[in-house]
């Protein structure tokens, strides 16, 4: 089985936000809304309050 190597790099990507978030200095809930708005926003979105505030519900 071969592996597409652009999913392989999104994946090693993710992994490294993730990972960023993850030693942020913040409470774990701020950590999980924060990962959750990197789930719907991506990498190549802009955003601001409105969209922080649909996407997460603050």
């Amino acid at each position: 089985m071969l592996i597409d190597p652009e999913k392989a790099l999104i994946s090693l990507e993710n992994i490294s936000i993730h990972n960023a978030i993850d030693k942020l200095n913040a409470n774990q809930v701020t950590k999980e809304k924060v990962n959750l708005l990197f789930e719907k926003m991506g990498f190549d979105k802009i955003f601001g309050r409105k969209e922080i505030m649909g996407n997460i519900n603050l």
